[in-house]
């Protein structure tokens, strides 16, 4: 029989292109709720607790987790168990006055920490609705929603020593075959298949004051906070920069040409394009969007030209992304959009 660390191999697995990464201290704080499950990190976990993981190999290993431990609700029980990261912004959140300023330090910080996934705050009355907002094409898994709406209830344990009680829940994955967990944390009025994931606290829950609240550190633990969310917004030029680069050339670069003419390296470019929350990939599907319209537009211009100038290796390729793009085969849209040549 193979064995776990066998079973739980990573290095095997094929990599998700621009997944980001997942921080050393999360990991470290898995092997923590292993323990509190009676199970042991050393031989369940496939790597040592400063090992880096990328945001694919973080969901894949929580999955062979669960199956490990027989528990489809994993996410649920490690979020639950979560109660913040030893981070700048973990503190932070401890030093302020209510669990509601805890949680407006959070959504104005967690880009910094959370390159998968946010939350975005809607007001409805007395309520507050939180909306998980995928940022990754990985961050709509389950195991993911589960460990981000449950870990707001761990960490709101830990900062008030009350219970959260939300109103309702929303999910966008079909209805599990048991919601006893579900219920526990979020309530009764839980719903299921939806197109988009949600939870409904009442503002009055946010007016619990915090244990441990400070306002001297909050103010001192704030403002290196804001110069990185500064500088991180200082980058937000360099996708521009790459889509511009591409208008200048008229030609859809290779990556490695593009870094060398904006002076850096691949691997730099892609975790400067990853912090503004793009890849390549995106930049130049976005950029050949915007050239195949322009092209198509010149008449005299076959559809095999405008295949070569955007970097197609062949016209089904080109037809099959214009569709994605516009719905059309590249010929039909022509034809309804572009006037035929007169004389």
């Amino acid at each position: 029989m193979t064995g776990i660390r066998e079973a739980f191999n990573l290095g095997a697995m094929e990599p998700v292109p621009d997944a980001p990464p997942v921080s050393v201290e999360k990991l470290a704080l898995l092997a923590r709720y292993l323990r509190y499950r009676s199970a042991d990190p050393t031989v369940l976990l496939p790597v040592r607790p400063e090992q880096v993981l990328t945001l694919d190999d973080w969901v894949r290993l929580n999955h062979r987790l669960a199956e490990e431990l027989d528990d489809p609700d994993f996410g649920l029980g490690f979020g639950e168990r979560f109660f913040g990261m030893p981070t700048l912004l973990g503190h932070l959140m401890s030093s302020c006055r209510t669990a509601g300023e805890a949680l407006s330090a959070f959504l104005r910080f967690q880009e910094l920490e959370h390159g998968a996934w946010h939350l975005s705050a809607h007001y409805h009355s007395d309520i507050l609705e939180l909306r998980y907002c995928p940022a990754h094409p990985l961050a709509r898994d389950r195991l993911v929603i589960d460990f981000a709406f449950a870990s707001l209830c761990g960490v709101h344990f830990r900062l008030t020593g009350m219970t959260l009680q939300p109103v309702s829940a929303g999910f966008s994955y079909p209805r599990p075959s048991h919601t006893g967990h579900h219920r526990r944390l979020f309530g009764d009025e839980l719903s299921f298949s939806l197109p988009t994931n949600f939870l409904r606290l009442p503002l009055a829950a946010l007016e619990l004051p915090v244990i441990g609240a400070n306002e001297t550190v909050r103010t001192v633990l704030e403002s290196p906070l804001r110069t990185r969310l500064a500088e991180k917004a200082s980058l937000l030029t360099m996708g521009r920069q790459v889509m511009a680069l591409m208008d200048r050339q008229a030609a859809p670069l290779d990556f490695p040409a593009i870094a060398r003419q904006l002076g850096t390296g691949p691997r730099r470019l892609q975790q400067l394009l990853q912090s503004e929350g793009t890849n390549f990939q995106t930049i130049r599907d976005e950029w050949r969007a915007r050239q195949a319209r322009r092209l198509l537009a010149v008449p005299h211009l076959s559809i095999k030209e405008i295949t070569a100038r955007l970097g197609f290796s062949e016209s089904s390729a080109f037809t099959r992304a214009f569709r994605r793009w516009t719905g059309l085969a590249p010929a039909a849209w022509r034809q309804d959009n572009v006037p035929e040549p007169q004389g």
